[in-house]
């Protein structure tokens, strides 16, 4: 028979202590002394997880461990190892009475190192479960009072709010200085343009685009001004001074009470703050839609080849006649981008005429067993890099047992945590592989569909029919993944979801080719039976795609 030891800490300051190391003696004692084989090979350690709200179980590696138990991996009869019942469940008798005993009707016997008690189907009785019940209801207890005296602590704190700081975490165009909160003078001018800019008639775009070309400076890591800061600033009531205090409630921000006024430094008077949460409220109404929905069809699609920014639809005109496809890197200065635009009508044509003409339904049938391939390698790379990181962690678990460094132990535990988190994060990597892989079988001709019905609609010659473009829309984003475009050559590149690769050579000469490829490192010129074509290398244009952004 085997045994699983489970840890759990709601703290890292917990950590740093040497419970861990005492509770792996105990439960190696133990299952020396029973005759029981520890099994370490499954993670049972929720290092940083709170009992109190069941993350432990929502989340963490005691809910992964019941799973694992309803999988028949985990036989019946086994034993799991904990340092007290406390260690299992911090909340309300009902909630942690289920978790006890879902458990142990599940054939698991719980094993309470400290006081070296079982509880089992077979010996639980009544005293037995009096006794779980009662430590079970002081663990709540003691948690839901430590609970309302930081709530009543945080309570001292806003009424003492004009005594002292209530948090360090203030926005960015603040400071503290001699214990008080004041504002940066260069900082609190930038503020008070953007909203006289926003009250001018610029957008979030516009504005960011503005700061860019003149050099302003960011305040955070970023190097570039980004739309969505000035989205996220102009609403803030923080300008105003007001300060919302809040709690986490199932990992989520809420409100607790009234916010306080003038809290912070007021940077914004009250009238031309609600004068542009007014122009905000008109643009929310109006939608971000264009008049025409179907206008791009192209919208979220296409890319530009050198800084990998979206490349967006601007008019000059209000027609929509004089409509460009330019790289919203360098409209908005946020890449150091200076390519060319392309007339959006033009593009279209070429676009249409390529796929009717040069693409045909065989085509998209050769690309399945490649990205079939691909997608099966990299869920074998997935799968070896959490074999080596779970063999990397039970190193590193014995080697904090052992260890009397505190600061060597403090880093060990630091690998843990960041290899436990990647684990979680390769092993959701390989979920959407596999629902990737599944849709293959049904992706292909659903795929052909679309592209013989774009065929048929090219065809009609009523590319301008709002019905028809509506079709078209919904037909390009069956068909493809993504499109790359070079606008002043009228090259452009094109992914379709089977995997296939296609390029329109356009005024591309092999010179000019040779001219992208040097602007754009990333890009290879291929020579083979289809003539000269670029191919992208996707892991360095992945790198320029994060450096386009700010």
């Amino acid at each position: 028979m085997k045994a699983y030891s489970y840890v759990r800490f709601s703290t890292s300051i917990q950590i740093r202590g040497d419970s861990l190391r005492r509770q792996m003696e105990l439960s190696q004692q133990w299952c020396e002394k029973n005759g029981v084989v520890l099994d370490d090979t499954l993670d049972m350690q929720d290092l940083g997880k709170s009992a109190f709200h069941g993350d432990n179980v929502t989340q963490g590696a005691l809910g992964q461990f019941i799973k694992t138990i309803d999988k028949g991996k985990v036989k019946k009869g086994s034993y799991l190892l904990v340092e007290s019942l406390d260690r299992l469940s911090r909340q309300e008798l009902t909630d942690a009475l289920s978790l006890f005993l879902n458990i142990i009707n599940k054939g698991i016997t719980i094993v309470t190192l400290a006081d070296d008690r079982t509880y089992g189907k077979k010996n639980l009785d009544l005293p037995n479960l009096i006794i779980s019940l009662s430590i079970m209801s002081r663990a709540h207890e003691e948690s839901a009072m430590k609970s309302q005296r930081i709530s009543q602590a945080w309570s001292q704190k806003r009424k003492n709010v004009g005594e002292r700081i209530l948090t360090k975490n203030i926005p960015n165009w603040l400071e503290i200085k001699n214990g008080k909160i004041v504002a940066i003078p260069e900082r609190k001018k930038l503020i008070r343009r953007m909203f006289d800019m926003k009250v001018g008639g610029q957008g979030a775009l516009s504005i960011s685009r503005t700061l860019n070309k003149e050099g302003v400076p960011t305040w955070g890591r970023a190097s570039k001004w980004n739309s969505s800061y000035i989205r996220k600033t102009l609403p803030n009531r923080a300008v105003l001074g007001e300060f919302q205090p809040g709690k986490r409630i199932d990992n989520k921000r809420v409100p607790v009470g009234p916010p306080i006024i003038d809290y912070y430094p007021r940077i914004i008077p009250d009238e031309l703050f609600y004068r542009v949460q007014k122009l905000l409220e008109n643009r929310s109404l109006a939608g971000r839609k264009p008049k025409n929905e179907y206008a791009n069809l192209f919208r979220g699609l296409i890319r530009c080849p050198a800084c990998f920014s979206a490349m967006i639809r601007i008019c000059k005109d209000s027609g929509g006649r004089l409509a460009y496809l330019l790289c919203s890197g360098a409209y908005t200065k946020s890449s150091d981008c200076k390519w060319e635009s392309i007339r959006y009508q033009r593009f279209e044509e070429l676009f249409f005429k390529f796929v009717a003409d040069q693409i045909n339904l065989k085509d998209l049938q050769n690309g399945d067993a490649t990205k079939l391939a691909k997608i099966d390698k990299k869920i074998a790379a997935s799968q070896d890099m959490i074999s080596s990181l779970t063999d990397r962690i039970r190193n590193w678990t014995d080697a904090i047992g052992e260890t009397k460094d505190k600061e060597l132990r403090e880093d060990f535990i630091s690998r843990v945590e960041s290899a436990r988190n990647q684990i979680r994060e390769t092993e959701k990597e390989i979920q959407s592989l596999q629902q990737q892989r599944s849709n293959i079988d049904d992706g292909p001709a659903r795929q052909r569909q679309a592209l013989r019905t774009i065929k048929q609609l090219f065809k009609t010659g009523a590319i301008d029919d709002p019905d028809t473009r509506r079709q078209l829309r919904e037909q390009l984003l069956a068909l493809i993944d993504g499109i790359l475009i070079h606008p002043k050559m009228e090259w452009f590149q094109i992914f379709f979801k089977s995997g296939l690769v296609r390029n329109h050579l356009g005024k591309a000469d092999v010179e000019l080719h040779k001219q992208m490829v040097k602007e754009a490192p990333h890009l290879k010129l291929i020579k083979d039976w289809r003539g000269y074509y670029i191919e992208t290398n996707r892991r360095q244009s992945a790198s320029a795609r994060k450096g386009g952004r700010r």
